[in-house]
């Protein structure tokens, strides 16, 4: 117990770490709280039972709710295991860039921290398990046994092996750790060294594999070059030969086709002279009927013309003759008015029977010539269908010669163009020929030249006698 000086509402308790000040002002309303009901039931039976006289429904305090949510802590802190989190204040200011190391240092030394440690490190602050021990540290040794592990690594060490556990002094879990740290060390350094034999030797292997191939695609391409000097002489004595052949099959080829042309050109002149022939014949047929066609028009228009006159003047007649009718009609009946009207009358009757009969007369002979012109223009209109007939076949023949013409134009642009294919094939052939004599003057000297390679060699005299009779062949037939 500390008194304070300054107040008599304070005191103080010095604990084990420092002491901690407390003050009377308001102690009964912080604890006033509801008592346990079986200290309640004892206090009545005492002399001041007067004094806890309360009801059964007292309200519940904050001391009561911290008292509950405490006994709930330590439950679950018993069923499950125990992790502390320790919470220091750096400050008293609440600011984020201030630390006041003494108050830091009364906390942790108020909270028991520096107790903890200082009684930790008196006794054996590191522990392990002994299989998490063997399986760390026994692959530092030879051993199996967790003590003669830590035996044989620890020595005279402060460590200790419990039936569960093995116990560390301090300082000693840094020792194994640096052995541990060491050992991977030596490890790393075999397998950089294992990992680098292995590079240098696969490289050499690559290098000298690399070497080999050098070597045999060198060879190949010697023994290949040597093959294909070979293959390209024999290449070109198959060339000799079949350029002979060639330019035969060529000069038959060239003889035939001249001759096709020649056959064609006598064709065509052939067939243009039949056409212009027929063409003659068609123009001077069609002037022919043209004209007789013309001719017939002609007389038909100018019987016409008489037979629409004859009507004219008929017609001009009987309207003469109708007018002077009705004069005398006209005087009849003027006549008829006077006395003498019935000898008029009678006159008059016989005149008109007369005048009808002729009239008769007339329309018979008109009727006829009309019978006689209708037969005209019948026979007119078959001669003119019989002309159309003919035209018709003349028009025909006309296109059938102008569709034979178009085909002979045809032809003849086939053969142009024909004629133009074959300059161009005759102008290839002459570039193709001069390559070739070319080609040929470069065999000569090849063929020399292996001649005499040969004959310095001192190849077979047989072989050196079909050189030589190969290079003396004629180059052009």
């Amino acid at each position: 117990y500390v008194p304070d000086k300054f107040s008599a509402n304070k005191f103080g308790v010095r604990h084990y770490a420092e002491p901690v000040s407390y003050t009377v002002d308001g102690w009964c309303e912080r604890n006033r709280d509801a008592l346990h009901a079986d200290l309640v039931e004892l206090m009545k039976k005492s002399s001041v039972s007067s004094l806890f006289e309360t009801d059964d429904k007292r309200q519940k305090t904050v001391a009561s709710k911290f008292r509950r949510r405490l006994k709930t802590l330590l439950e679950d802190v018993s069923r499950t295991e125990t992790r502390y989190v320790r919470c220091v204040k750096p400050n008293s200011e609440a600011s984020s860039s201030l630390f006041d190391a003494p108050s830091v240092c009364a906390q942790l030394r108020c909270a028991g921290v520096v107790a903890a440690v200082e009684m930790t490190r008196a006794g054996y602050p590191n522990r392990s398990g002994h299989a998490a021990f063997l399986a760390r540290y026994g692959r530092l040794t030879s051993e199996s046994d967790v003590e003669s592990v830590a035996r044989s690594l620890l020595g005279e060490r402060r460590h200790a092996v419990g039936k569960t556990r093995v116990y560390l002094g301090p300082g000693v879990l840094e020792f194994l750790e640096r052995l541990l740290s060491t050992a991977h060390a030596r490890s790393a350094t075999s397998v950089n060294t294992c990992a680098r034999r292995y590079l240098q030797l696969r490289r050499f292997s690559v290098l000298r594999q690399t070497a080999i191939l050098v070597q045999r695609r060198r060879r190949g391409f010697v023994r290949r070059r040597a093959f294909v000097s070979l293959v390209a002489a024999s290449i070109t004595l198959q060339a000799v030969a079949r350029s002979r052949r060639a330019r035969k099959a060529t000069k038959h080829k060239r003889r035939r086709v001249s001759a096709t042309r020649l056959a064609a050109w006598a064709k065509t002149r052939s067939e243009l002279h039949k056409f212009t022939r027929v063409r003659d014949a068609s123009v001077r047929i069609q002037t022919l009927v043209r004209r007789v066609l013309a001719v017939l028009f002609v007389e038909k228009l100018r019987r016409n013309a008489i037979e629409r006159q004859k009507m004219e003047n008929q017609l001009d007649e009987l309207r003469r003759r109708l007018d002077e009718e009705k004069e005398q009609r006209e005087r009849v009946e003027r006549r008829l008015s006077s006395d003498t009207l019935t000898d008029e009358s009678t006159r008059m009757l016989d005149y008109l029977r007369t005048e009808v009969v002729a009239l008769t007369r007339t329309c018979d002979a008109l009727r006829r010539e009309n019978d006689i012109l209708r037969t005209h223009h019948e026979r007119g209109q078959q001669a003119r269908a019989s002309a159309q007939q003919s035209v018709a076949a003349v028009a025909a023949h006309v296109r059938f010669l102008g569709d034979k013409n178009a085909s002979i134009k045809n032809e003849n642009r086939q053969l142009l163009k024909a004629t133009a294919v074959l300059k161009e094939e005759l102008a290839m052939r002459q570039a193709i020929y001069l390559n070739q004599v070319a080609q040929n003057a470069k065999l000569r000297r090849v063929m020399e030249s292996m001649v005499d390679t040969a004959d310095v060699r001192g190849c077979d005299r047989s072989l050196l006698e079909e050189l030589r009779v190969m290079a003396d062949l004629p180059l052009h037939e």
